[in-house]
């Protein structure tokens, strides 16, 4: 959660799916934005598909199916269930996916013991069921939601903090 600004809070789900109970501290005056299921896409050439650039309409077929099976979709903020119509499914536009060195793909990424190098990867698409929630009141807060998609499973918990916003 490092680095955020504007009106708009992120939050994320679990990488590779599994359950996680997650803790940070929020200003008050934030939109909370979030998946409950996601499926994500980017252009790797040589790296696991081949030498060829993917479209952004290829993209959209690999992750399409998968979210296409989500179900047992919820969300709950201090228990209570938020309304349906706020869990909208959501295809972005296509993005860049800039990575580091050492980053969330692991040393498997491209083959067996060979990275996923730090790089500026283009193309890259999502699609999923995403949440925006208008900013909470200051104090203790939990937000729970879960997905299924086939034998993926995403099961988060956040202990949330709002904290008031002072100005100088």
């Amino acid at each position: 959660m490092v680095g955020q600004r504007d009106f708009v809070w992120f939050l994320t789900g679990v990488n590779g799916g599994g359950s996680a109970t997650l803790a940070c501290s929020v200003p008050a005056d934030k939109t909370l934005f979030f998946p409950v299921i996601n499926s994500f896409f980017f252009n790797t050439p040589n790296c696991g598909q081949g030498p060829e650039n993917l479209t952004v309409k290829f993209m959209r077929t690999l992750v399409k199916p998968f979210i296409d099976a989500a179900q047992n979709l919820s969300v709950t903020v201090d228990g209570k269930d938020i309304k349906k119509t706020l869990l909208r499914r959501v295809q972005s536009d296509p993005f860049v996916t800039a990575l580091p060195a050492d980053n969330i793909f692991g040393p498997d990424a491209c083959a067996k013991g060979v990275p996923l190098p730090a790089g500026i990867y283009s193309p890259s698409v999502d699609d999923g069921f995403y949440v925006a929630l208008s900013p909470l009141s200051p104090g203790r807060h939990t937000i729970h939601f879960h997905a299924d998609s086939g034998s993926f499973t995403e099961d988060v918990t956040y202990n949330l903090k709002i904290v008031p916003v002072l100005l100088k």
